[in-house]
């Protein structure tokens, strides 16, 4: 299932975000408000005091600046389109900028008169203002330099979060991007692998009705035998249609029934030799049908004779299955000469990042498929 695009931000974060403003800002406060370093504790702890209470009020006008940033990038991405945080041309970046310092410079004269407010509240019923004054008097250049020197500050905190949450916001929309790149290649994927597994069932039945068309009027009974074990074969096939990989041992048993099939049609003219013990038969796994194939490649594109048989040999090399066989080419080879190989290769592909490997000489062909194992 593809995920719906969401680039919203969660409380958490936003209050995260408040939370790692407000300690970037709250030092550069503290500094402010204490020019002179004095230890006496009556003049210190009732400035702490209200740094605190400050702080946290601080703390949730930062967090209401985030949702208000958060709701003016969300209109700009609906005017430039969605993706215009992840581009972030140079006409957006101007036109977001003075955006933004806007906001901040209207929102700081906001929040200085809801300070005020506050503060002039205290005084009335509390007779002790809320905020700490600059000490000194508030008529000198140093009053004016302090307010100045922390509004500029605060706006550039303001911006920050501003291009922070954009940051965050292209994030998580990268995140998506990735997110639903991947499902689709997953589902890609698996919609190859399902077709490569669809290519074996009409072509192994086609070859089989072929075999079992030419026993029927010569040997009855053999002919019996052969739909049973075709009927073996078969089931199995249906069966592992919906996994990816099968424990060798599994694919062992498979081949008996295959291997009677093709016996009984070749007789003398095919040799298949096994040399697979079952420790490594239960030990590694392959993709379903992979020897079927193999063998009924070999058969399909080389001559064989009762002097000159075919000979199969299958058995593990350096961790890899390794079927060989004789070669005797056909001087004519079939017009779906390869599938089976092809299709063997392409669906070891899908699944490892090891590939089928193929020997070819004179004498000898051979593949080497990749072990898988859990």
């Amino acid at each position: 299932m593809i995920s719906i695009k969401n680039d919203k931000l969660s409380h958490h974060h936003r209050w995260q975000l408040a939370f790692s403003l407000l300690v970037l800002y709250y030092p550069v406060l503290l500094y402010l408000d204490f020019p002179v370093y004095s230890v006496d504790l009556a003049f210190t702890l009732p400035i702490l005091y209200y740094q605190v209470i400050t702080g946290i009020v601080i703390l949730l006008i930062l967090f209401v600046w985030i949702n208000i940033s958060e709701w003016c990038l969300d209109r700009l991405a609906h005017y430039f389109g969605n993706d215009f945080i992840l581009e972030f041309k140079l006409p957006v970046q101007l036109m977001t900028f003075v955006l933004a310092v806007l906001l901040s410079f209207a929102f700081i004269v906001v929040t200085g008169e809801l300070m005020d407010g506050l503060n002039n509240l205290a005084l009335h019923f509390f007779h002790t203002p809320l905020i700490i004054p600059f000490p000194g008097d508030r008529t000198t250049p140093f009053w004016d330099l302090y307010k100045r020197a922390n509004s500029g500050f605060f706006v550039l905190l303001m911006l920050s979060a501003f291009y922070l949450i954009a940051n965050r916001k292209a994030t998580l929309r990268i995140k998506d991007i990735f997110t639903r790149t991947e499902t689709l290649e997953k589902e890609n994927v698996k919609a190859q692998l399902t077709a490569l597994k669809s290519q074996v069932n009409p072509h192994f039945l086609f070859n089989s009705l072929s075999i079992l068309s030419s026993l029927v009027q010569e040997d009855p009974v053999l002919a019996e035998k052969f739909i049973q074990e075709l009927a073996k074969t078969y089931r199995y096939i249906l069966e592992q249609k919906a996994v990816d990989t099968v424990l060798l041992k599994e694919e062992l048993v498979f081949l008996e029934s295959y291997i009677f099939l093709l016996t009984i049609r070749f007789q003398r003219k095919l040799q298949m030799t096994l040399a697979i013990s079952d420790e490594e038969a239960r030990k590694y796994r392959i993709v379903p049908m992979t020897l079927q194939l193999l063998i009924e490649n070999a058969v399909k594109h080389n001559q064989m004779s009762d002097k000159a048989p075919l000979q199969i040999h299958v058995d593990i090399h350096l961790g890899r299955l390794r079927v060989s066989n004789t070669l005797h080419a056909r001087l004519r080879r079939s017009e779906a000469g390869g599938t089976g190989l092809q299709n063997i290769i392409a669906r070891y592909h899908l699944l490892t990042a090891q590939f089928v490997q193929i020997e070819d000489s004179d004498t000898i062909f051979r593949v080497n498929v990749p072990l898988l194992t859990e």
